[in-house]
């Protein structure tokens, strides 16, 4: 078995964006998907920005994030495509 944990956020990302079925059933799981935001690009690894008072530092990433359009939505996905920490 080889090591998916260099790929994987890259992995998803790209089979979200090429794959219809993968964003449809995205659109219809994920509740705050609205009529007019159901266009969105996946991103691999986004740094996370400081927000007010918080602030990351730069090992903190999204491993996947679905920008949504122009409304400044984002939702961060976890990426988890082996077998060993899902135990």
């Amino acid at each position: 078995m080889f090591n998916l944990s260099n790929i994987d956020e890259i992995l998803l990302s790209e089979m979200i964006n090429r794959s219809h079925a993968a964003q449809e059933l995205l659109t219809q799981s994920i509740s705050f998907i609205s009529l007019t935001e159901k266009e969105f690009i996946a991103v691999p690894e986004v740094q996370l920005n400081r927000f007010e008072k918080y602030g990351f530092d730069g090992t903190h990433k999204l491993d996947v994030a679905l920008l949504f359009g122009t409304t400044g939505k984002c939702l961060g996905i976890e990426a988890k495509l082996g077998i060993e920490r899902l135990n």
